[in-house]
Parts: C-alpha cells; structure tokens; sequence
C-alpha cells in the first residue's frame, strides 16, 4: 500500500459500511484512520471515500450521512480539504454504483443524486506541473521479462524525459543500462515524459541482477543523492503502543524500496506557531504520538533519497515498527552520501 500511494496522484480509500466493521477500523488505531493518514502523509490531497457494502443497511442515506459525518471530520483534521473528497455510496456485491448510476427504481437513487465511482475517478483534477525538461528520476516499482522488451523495469517517471537509445545510470548499484524500447500504458512509444506512471523501459547492456524494485534510474551527468545519513522533520503517528526513543531500529519505506534506519539523533520537537516566549528549543528525550519533530536518522544501507524541498517523491518516507506505521516523514538535507554499491559501473 505505501509503495503505490507514494506513486499515486489521487487515491480511492474504501470504507465498509456494515455496522460493527466501520466502528471497528475507525476506532482508534483502526485501519481505516491509519490509512487515511499514511495517504496524507504521503502528500495526497485529492481522494474518494467509497462507503462499501451499502446494501447491508437497505442502501440507508442515515447510515451513509453518519460515515460521511465522522469520516469527514477526521479527514479535514489529518489535512485533507473538504472540497478535494468525494463520497461515493456504492455496493461491490452486485456493483450497485460502481461504473454506473443506480437505475430509477434502485433504493439509491431515491436519495443519492452524485457520480458512480467510475464517475467519481473520471472527474478528478489530475493536472500537475512536472519538470519534463530537467534531469531524468525514474522510480523502479517491477522488474520482469517480457517478450517485446526483454529485461523491463516498470515504474513512474518522476522528472525529465526518455527515449530508446538513452544511456542511464540505476542507482544505488551504479551501473549504466541502455533503454531498447519503451511503452507507456501497454503500448508502443516513442518517448515517455515526466508524470507518466506506467512506463515500462526495456534495458541492456546491463547484468539483470543489479536491477531491482526499488531502484532509481536517473541521468549519469545529475545523479541522485546514495545517503546513508539525513535530517528529516517526522510525526509520530497515533495510537503508538510506547514512544520514540533516541536509537530505535526502524523500516523506512521510501518510494518502492524499504531499508533498516536507526534513529540516530533528537534534534528538536516542533511545536504549532514556535515557542511563545521566543526561547530555544530543547532537545526532547522521547516522542510520543502526534508529536512533531526534527530528527537525524542513519541508514544500515545507501539508499536513493533527496531532499523534500527538490523532489516531493523521493523526499517522503514512512518508517514502520512491528507491522505498523509509527511516523511519517519528508528529508530535510542529506548529511551522509555514499559511492555507488558498484562504483567501477560509472
């Protein structure tokens, strides 16, 4: 789930309406809230609620009015905007509301007048600005073998261009590959620009073992930051089972690749508005949940990262312990680099 919503543009997050399901992962520590805020955190603003199995409740407009309710004042208060969420009834058992509008005579229509969830996805504003000119950033998310394109790695195109013939660098292993063909969405293409998600490159020149998801494939002239050390602004998530302690072991989950990081560092804990009385503020011992704050962390391995401030998607991680997701995060300046795992490769 982390690595697809760090890719993603929008999201469609899908709520069970049946009584008893919905109570339960709305609770606190419920899947439900725990997802909505990892998709926040991940820097998705648009999304659409799909309020599932409505026809346990007789496709009932009170019990969708009481989800809507409580789910939208959650979502406004983890930073989502009221405008930028549709709330889409539906029922998956017979696809009541899914691609099209219920017919007149349906207990839905009676009372539910907005789009299907087809309808829903289709509306949605997607335009975004993407740096189409600037260095290639290419975030791996498959590697597979196909018939067209033999050694293919798939993924999202994060900034710049390619085109068959271009040489380009797969970090962190540093070995150069060069793109025999392409497609994007399934098909044929001459070249594949920055924003595009389903871009398949077919590569050679290259050893197939020293591609892998999770591998960033970039420009040889403007190489993406290997860090092995970083700053990074970070909030504890809810419903943590003990605070954050100086030294904890963590899974960082950034993009499509997941590595070992230790907290190495406490800087300091941010707090709404700054200190009132102006004073420094002091390096906190712990950090509990819903807590904000400046810390350094090291990883046991190079990995791909860069700077919020110059790559939304590559800036953002999460960092999980015992299966859940304890903070989330986006890199504040790169500390420690490393040398590609294969530096003769360049």
């Amino acid at each position: 789930m982390i690595s697809g919503a760090s890719l993603a543009n929008a999201a469609v997050l899908v709520i069970e309406s049946t009584r008893g399901d919905f109570e339960g992962g709305f609770s606190e520590g419920g899947q439900t809230k725990e997802h909505a805020i990892l998709l926040r955190s991940l820097g998705l603003s648009r999304i659409v609620v799909c309020v599932n199995k409505m026809d346990d409740s007789g496709f009932s407009e009170d019990r969708f009015n009481t989800i809507k309710e409580q789910v939208g004042t959650f979502m406004t208060k983890v930073g989502f905007k009221g405008d930028d969420i549709v709330y889409v009834p539906a029922s998956g058992l017979h696809g009541d509301n899914l691609v099209s509008q219920p017919s007149a005579g349906h207990p839905l229509a009676q009372w539910y007048k907005g789009p299907s969830l087809m309808d829903a996805l289709e509306e949605m504003n997607l335009d975004e600005e993407y740096d189409v000119l600037g260095p290639t950033q290419f975030v791996t998310t498959n590697v597979t073998r196909s018939f067209t394109l033999g050694l293919t790695v798939s993924g999202r195109l994060v900034a710049g261009n390619i085109a068959p013939g271009d040489r380009l660098l797969i970090l962190p292993v540093g070995e150069v590959a060069t793109v025999k063909a392409l497609e994007v969405a399934n098909e044929g293409a001459p070249c594949a620009l920055a924003g595009d998600c389903a871009v398949s490159l077919g590569l050679q020149d290259i050893d197939p073992d020293f591609v892998s998801t999770g591998s960033v494939i970039c420009d040889p002239e403007k190489p993406v930051p290997i860090v092995t050390k970083f700053s990074a602004q970070i909030v504890a998530m809810p419903g943590m089972s003990r605070p954050m302690l100086q030294g904890d072991r963590l899974l960082l989950h950034a993009g499509a690749f997941n590595e070992v990081a230790t907290l190495s560092k406490f800087i300091e804990l941010i707090e709404k508005g700054g200190k009132k009385d102006g004073s420094k503020p002091k390096r906190p011992r712990f950090i509990n949940s819903g807590q904000s704050a400046r810390v350094e962390i090291t990883l046991d391995r190079p990995c791909v990262l860069q700077k919020f401030s110059e790559s939304k998607l590559l800036g953002r991680f999460m960092l999980r312990f015992g299966g859940r997701t304890v903070a989330a995060g986006v890199v504040l300046d790169i500390l420690e680099v490393a040398l590609p795992l294969n530096a003769e490769g360049l």
